[in-house]
């Protein structure tokens, strides 16, 4: 019964994977996420300090198109802060931030965007919205 069972158990799982071996063609192609233009101009109603609630996230857009975009992420040793130099614009409604990381690859980003008073909301996509307050 169990050689019946572990034959049971490899059967589905090569089902379930398929029949190419482990190292595919397909497993050298990573997931690429979708090319965005760093577009836009400098919009003064943007330009300011802005974090999130908890200061788990901040954007400094300054007024000469120049950004920081810090983080604070807890960790078992303590919060670990981030941050990146980049630069910001705005084009139809949506913010795009562009920055280059340590592996110098430049990453350009956008977001919905939406000002309301002291308060900036970007929409991260499937519902998610991150909310900005002026500081």
């Amino acid at each position: 019964m169990k050689r019946v069972s572990i034959f049971i158990y490899f059967s589905s799982l090569m089902l379930a994977t398929g029949c190419n071996s482990v190292a595919s063609d397909q497993d050298d192609v990573a997931p690429k996420m979708k090319e965005v233009t760093f577009q836009g101009e400098v919009d003064p109603k943007f330009v300011g300090n802005w974090k999130t609630e908890k200061e788990t996230s901040g954007l400094d857009l300054h007024k000469d198109g120049t950004a920081v975009i810090a983080s604070a992420v807890p960790s078992p040793k303590g919060i670990v802060k981030s941050s990146l130099n980049g630069s910001w614009r705005v084009a139809n409604g949506e913010l795009y931030i562009q920055y280059t990381d340590r592996q110098h690859v430049v990453t350009t980003i956008k977001y919905p965007a939406k000002l309301s008073g002291p308060k900036m909301t970007l929409d991260q996509g499937s519902g998610s919205h991150m909310i900005y307050s002026r500081r």
